[in-house]
Parts: C-alpha cells; structure tokens; sequence
C-alpha cells in the first residue's frame, strides 16, 4: 500500500471526515494509541534515553519502546499550525515502518533518512488534504486548495498539481479512495465550498420566514388594539364585573346601600373590581395599573441577553463554547471558533467539569 492509501486508511479508521483538520482533535485522537509529550514534561525520561540533546536541533521525534509504546515528543515553542504537521509527520514515521534499532536505551526510530523523510512528508499532506477528495471539489487554483485545507501556500500549490494529475487519471481509483470519498461526501462536516452554500440557502430561508412574520403582525395588529375593543365588551346592560354584580342591577342595589349604616367597603369585599358610581377609564383599568394576564399573574420581565440562561434562582448565567474535541473555553466571537462547525454551547461549571481551561487569547473568565 502506498504512503497516501495509508494516509487515507487512517481518516477512515478514526472517521475524520472534514477538512481543515483541527490540532487538538488529532491529539485527541493520537492519544488514544500513543504517548505524546512536550520536551518540558518528558525532560528526565529523555536524559534517561540519552537523546535530550535531540530537543536542540528538532522541533518533534519519536521513539518506541521494548513494549511496542510509541512517545511523540514535541517542542513547547512551536505553533498550532506547525504542531499539527509535525504530529503528522512523526505519526507517517510510525505508520510507514520507518522505525529501526538505534540502541538498547533509545529503543526504536529513525536517523533521518531523506527518502523516509520525504515519505513522512507525503503522508502529513495526504492526511491534511486528501488529493482524492479535492479532485471532486470545484477548486481552480492554488489559492481554493488553501482555502479549503488550511495548508501552507507551498503546500497548496504542490497540491493542486497533484489534483490535476488525479482528475486526468481518474480511473485508476482504489478501494481506499472510493471509501474516503463516499465518507466525506456524507459527512455533515463539509468543506468550506458545500458549507458555503448550505449557509446561503438557511440564510434565504431565515429572511423569508422573517417577513412573513412581520407581514402578519403588521396585518393582525388593528384586532389587539385594546381602546378599540374593550368598550365593546362593556357596552352591554347586563355584562358582568367579576361575576358578582350585574351593570343592570346596580341602581336598584345602590338604594340600599344607602339606607346601610355600613360602609360598602365593611360590607363588600375588596376584589380590586371598580365601584359603582366612580369615574373609570373607558378601558376598565384603573389609571397608573398596568394590566395583568388573564390568569392574573404578571407579565414575565425581560429575557436575558444572549450567551446567557436563566438558572432556578432566576439569574443570568452566562455561557461559553469549546470545539468538539478543544482543550479550551471561549467567548461566542473568539476567533478561534471562526469557520468551526463542532462547537457545543457550555457554562463555565460545566466546561471545568469537563477539563477545560479558559482560552488565553478570548479570555472568557473577564468580564
């Protein structure tokens, strides 16, 4: 099998089937079947393997063990974008079988051979960009190719060679290739080319469903006009207030009233109903009193503002995001999360209990 079949076999064991491919999500995944380890956190085991003088002049290697345990060391002082290449370089060293003997202390690995070198290099890029898959996208310059897979400028244009040679020798298609395609053809993680027109067409669909919400408000808005309504209601003789005392029978009842000694208020309850014979607005509301629900509870207050929930207590909790497989928290417009569809919505007690740290660039822990 060739080095960009293996590259592809790869996606396909551990599903990655979008592009570009995220640095804390191939650690998540390299992890699960190798130890990977920054130079500060292994600094005693590589004095102990006798290759700490490795750290000086590379940016990551890695070594195997007497038990088969595969390390990937890496340095602290790179970045993710360099991070992630170097993990896939080192992890085409494994995968191709470029390890050997290099003593009973530093175990198994490689002495940089440039054919092993430029294998490992294949296969980094084929795992970033599978050449397979961006045949069938509409990219016609070097520039989509970049766009689509994050790589390095260099890369793109190396890559999109690659893609015209494929698209004219088409045929030759292998059982890898042919399942690669057909995963991340029916992923729900598109390249940024699909997503783009998904986005559109839920953006149409928002905008349709938005006016034909205010239209319908715009037209129904004469039938709630309350001034208009009420009086209606309150025309008829025999309407009742609460359902104890009839507009009909309130001049015969006042007679007595009179004659009582008694203070109507002594007598009559006080249901927050108007009296007879006071001036009422025209609505039935007693002026300055906002009016209340049907049921007789009050109108709920403001909701919240967004990135927030209301909790039991009735406060406002304010809410974070973190990428599928991210080692952090950030604010709603961190631009880490800028293009990124594998994002879940957390509170802060809940992002700890998951292991998260607070991004340092966003900083969402200040207010």
């Amino acid at each position: 099998m060739n080095v960009p079949n293996l590259a592809y076999k790869f996606r396909l064991d551990y599903r990655i089937a979008h592009m570009p491919l995220d640095c804390d999500q191939l650690v998540y995944i390299l992890r699960r079947n190798f130890r990977i380890l920054k130079y500060s956190e292994a600094e005693a085991e590589l004095v102990r393997r006798e290759c700490f003088s490795c750290t000086l002049e590379l940016d990551g290697f890695a070594l195997t063990d007497e038990f088969d345990q595969t390390t990937i060391y890496i340095s602290d002082y790179i970045d993710r974008e360099k991070r992630l290449c170097v993990l896939l370089h080192e992890l085409g060293h494994v995968i191709c079988g470029h390890c050997r003997k290099l003593g009973p202390v530093m175990g198994y690995g490689w002495s940089g051979d440039p054919m092993q070198e430029e294998e490992a290099n294949e296969f980094a890029r084929s795992v970033l960009a599978p050449v397979c898959y961006l045949a069938k996208l509409p990219v016609q310059s070097p520039e989509d190719i970049q766009a689509v897979t994050g790589v390095r400028k260099r890369d793109a244009q190396r890559l999109y060679k690659d893609v015209l040679k494929y698209r004219k020798e088409a045929h030759l298609v292998t059982q890898q290739e042919k399942s690669l395609i057909k995963m991340m053809n029916g992923a729900e993680d598109r390249p940024s080319f699909h997503r783009g027109q998904k986005c559109l067409k839920r953006v149409a669909a928002a905008s349709f469903i938005a006016l034909a919400v205010i239209l319908g408000i715009c037209c129904c808005a004469p039938y709630f006009n309350m001034e208009e309504n009420l009086p209606a209601y309150s025309s008829s003789g025999s309407q009742n207030y609460g359902g104890s005392v009839s507009m009909a029978s309130a001049e015969g009842d006042l007679d007595l009233l009179e004659e009582n000694s008694q203070p109507v208020s002594a007598s009559v309850p006080d249901t927050g109903l108007p009296k007879v014979g006071e001036d009422q607005p025209e609505a039935g509301f007693q002026q300055g009193q906002a009016p209340s629900s049907s049921s007789g509870t009050p109108e709920q207050g403001p909701v919240p503002p967004g990135g927030s929930q209301v909790t039991q207590d009735g406060q406002a909790q304010k809410m974070f995001w973190a990428t599928q497989y991210g080692e952090c928290y950030h604010r709603e417009d961190c631009f880490h999360l800028y293009g990124r569809d594998n994002m879940r919505e957390l509170t802060r007690q809940e992002a700890l209990e998951d292991g998260l740290r607070p991004c340092k660039d966003c900083r969402p822990d200040e207010k």
